[in-house]
Formats: C-alpha cells, sequence, structure tokens
C-alpha cells in the first residue's frame, strides 16, 4: 500500500508542479518522456541483473534512492528547475525497471500455492490506493504545495524500503541464482531470456495479448473524459459515481478471483472476460443513460479480476522459474510500451473521430487481440492446458 500511495500522490504531484512553474503542458510531458524511455531501455537491457542480484537489495536500494531524490527535490528544484525532474524521472523509472520484476519474480517462491490468493488481494488493494491515492496527492498539493507534497512521496519511499529490508527470507533462492548466472555475459543471459519467451507459446501470446490491451486501455479510459460531458452531458460528479462502481466492481472481483477454482480453464476465463471487457467499453460508446453508463462501468470493472489473476497464474506457470526475472522484466517493458503507443494514439484519434468512436475503437481492439490469442493458435490450446492449481511450472512447460 505504501508504494502505491506514493505512486499515485506523485503522478499529481510532479506534473503540477513542472505545469504551474512553467505554464506549459508541453514541458509535464517532456518530463513523463524523461522517464518512459529508461524504463522501457533499462527493463531490457538490466534485466538479466534481476537474476544475478540479491532481489531484496534491488527493490530496497531502489526506493532508497528514490526517497532521497524525492526528499532533496526542494533544493534542488531552486537550482536546477524543470531539468532536476527529468533526472529524477529518468533515475526513478531505471531502478524502477529493475525493481518491479525483483518484486513480482520474488512473489510466486514467497507466497507459493497462496500465490493466487494474493494476487487477487494485491489487485484490489492496487486498485483501491490508484483510486485513492491521487485524491490524497491532489488536496495535499492544494494544502502544502507540489514540491512539499513530493517530499512526503520520499518519505513514503523510504518507508517502504526499510519495511522491504527487515522481511527475512524474502530472497532464498539468491546464493543459487548468483552461482549458477557466476561469470555469465548479460547480452548471453538477455538472449536467452528472449528466446525462452519466443519457444513458449503461452508466454508469446500473454506478451501479444498485453501488448495490444495495454494500447487499447489509455483510448478507451482517456477518451471517456470528454465523452461523458461533451456527448452524454454527465457533470464531473456524476462521472465520479460511475467511476466508483467501476473501483468497487475491480476492488471485489479481483478479491474474489484470488479464491476462485476457475472451473472451465484458464483460456475460457482469459477469452471470456476479455471479450467482456472490450465489448463494455463499446456499448459505452453508444451514449446509454447515466444508470446504463453506471451499470456498464459495473460490468467492466468485474471483467477486469479475472483477466488479472488468471493472467498472471498462467504466466508463472508458464516461465520457467531460472528466468523469471528476466521473463518479468520483458512483461513491464511490453505493457509500458503499450501505453506509451496508447497514449500517443488517444490524441490524434479523438481529434480525428471524436471520443464517441475512439472508445469504441478501444473496444474494437480489445476483443479483436483477446479473441486473435485466446481463441485461436498454438498459444491458446497450450493455455488451455495449464492447471490452475499450481504456481511452478510443469516439466512440458520448460523449455
Amino acid at each position: 500500500m505504501l508504494s502505491e500511495a506514493s505512486e499515485g500522490i506523485r503522478t499529481i504531484a510532479s506534473p503540477f508542479l513542472v505545469y504551474t512553474a512553467t505554464g506549459k503542458l508541453s514541458s509535464a510531458s517532456l518530463v513523463a518522456v524523461s522517464g518512459a524511455i529508461p524504463a522501457i531501455l533499462v527493463g531490457i537491457l538490466g534485466s538479466p541483473q534481476v537474476e544475478k542480484l540479491n532481489r531484496q537489495k534491488i527493490i530496497a536500494y531502489s526506493n532508497i534512492l528514490q526517497s532521497i531524490l524525492l526528499i532533496t527535490l526542494p533544493l534542488t528544484w531552486a537550482s536546477a528547475g524543470i531539468f532536476a525532474m527529468m533526472v529524477i524521472s529518468f533515475i526513478s523509472s531505471s531502478v524502477g525497471a529493475l525493481e518491479r520484476p525483483a518484486m513480482y519474480s520474488s512473489l510466486p517462491l514467497i507466497f507459493g500455492e497462496n500465490y493466487q490468493d494474493f494476487i487477487g488481494k494485491r489487485a484490489g488493494v492496487s486498485f483501491f490506493m490508484q483510486s485513492v491515492s491521487p485524491v490524497m496527492g491532489g488536496a495535499l498539493v492544494g494544502f502544502i504545495g507540489a514540491s512539499h507534497t513530493l517530499v512526503i512521496c520520499g518519505i513514503l519511499y523510504g518507508v517502504y524500503a526499510l519495511l522491504i529490508y527487515t522481511i527475512k527470507n524474502f530472497d532464498t533462492d539468491y546464493k543459487n541464482r548468483a552461482e549458477k548466472h557466476q561469470g555469465q555475459k548479460n547480452i548471453d543471459m538477455l538472449k536467452a531470456g528472449i528466446e525462452i519467451a519466443r519457444n513458449i507459446p503461452a508466454l508469446k501470446t500473454l506478451y501479444i495479448f498485453w501488448f495490444f490491451s495495454m494500447t487499447a486501455v489509455p483510448i478507451g479510459v482517456l477518451s471517456a473524459v470528454p465523452y461523458v460531458s461533451e456527448n452524454l452531458g454527465l457533470t464531473s460528479f456524476e462521472f465520479g459515481i460511475a467511476s466508483a462502481c467501476y473501483g468497487v466492481a475491480t476492488i471485489s472481483s479481483s478479491i474474489i478471483a484470488g479464491k476462485m477454482k476457475f472451473r472451465g480453464g484458464a483460456r475460457s476465463w482469459l477469452l471470456a472476460s476479455g471479450t467482456i471487457y472490450g465489448l463494455t467499453n463499446m456499448l459505452m460508446g453508444f451514449e446509454p443513460q447515466f444508470l446504463m453508463f453506471c451499470i456498464l462501468w459495473f460490468i467492466w470493472g468485474l471483467a477486469y479480476g479475472p483477466e488479472e489473476v488468471v493472467g498472471n497464474l498462467v504466466f508463472v506457470q508458464s516461465a520457467p522459474e531460472e528466468f523469471q526475472g528476466r521473463l518479468f522484466s520483458l512483461m513491464t517493458v511490453v505493457m509500458t510500451g503499450g501505453m506509451l503507443i496508447g497514449n500517443s494514439l488517444v490524441g490524434p484519434l479523438s481529434d480525428r473521430l471524436g471520443p464517441q468512436w475512439a472508445m469504441v475503437l478501444a473496444g474494437v481492439i480489445f476483443i479483436t487481440s483477446t479473441i486473435c490469442s485466446f481463441a485461436f493458435g498454438q498459444g491458446a490450446r497450450e493455455i488451455a492446458t495449464i492447471s490452475m492449481t499450481s504456481t511452478k511450472p510443469t516439466s512440458d512447460e520448460v523449455r
């Protein structure tokens, strides 16, 4: 929760600080881009380090570094201005590109057979904090200013690092990994990880689905902002109610999905949840009445939980343990790349088609990527055979 809270507050405070100081949206965008590029490059080139180094220390040191950068921000901002924010964004994204895979690849070993239950709860708590923390960020910015709000974020990062560092038996496999990869070149390990991703159909299918679905998400979500006011004539309060319906459904479905047996298999659930998610997005674009709009947002949220939990379970069971650090890094890169493309397309698409049809298009992209990924092909067939009761890959899945 501390990590999600600090991230959510920061997403409000950082652009607000830059925009109010410069008066230019392009300046805030420049800071965002300075963080997006290293997230992809470091995520790819640095992924072998997630296997070689102690994952607990990667997470702790990453957050300590971000804590120092943000706590000292009032000083660096006073002397360097927007350049200081660009440097902070660059460094934070660089270390975050290692921190997230280090955390994700540690969790299956820590929680074992309770992994499904954990990721369901984690998804629910994560979305709750993503919903609440921006509100907290806006309130703090208004009360104490953007730069001091970012100092609070720095303190939260520091507390989170301390908590992670004090956990016993966090990375019990570190010594075995270090011995196994001793003397191996990073480029060779990187090539081996990419080769595994290419040769396991289930993994390749998930990567493709996540890329296109994450491209569709910002198109649908950002287009909804002008759509609800211009096309539906809703107030910001009414839009907030619809968003709350989505939030309640997402949190609930994630927690419930963490305890489900998923009868019918992973493939059926991924196909159903992705299709419902995309179809709901499409229907919202046909100017429903307010009550139906809220119902659609609620259904939209219900479809999120199973897709999140099942997708993670399939990924962990398909990915050999010795490659999971690199494969989780690649997952982060794929999702970040999809989000970047979606964010870059939403403006031109909304301007050319209108926000209504941009939302419909987002639904079409999501449905198409779901059907192509999970209805046909070798990857879909392999996903259909994966057990939903284990977090370890079977011998046939390790290539």
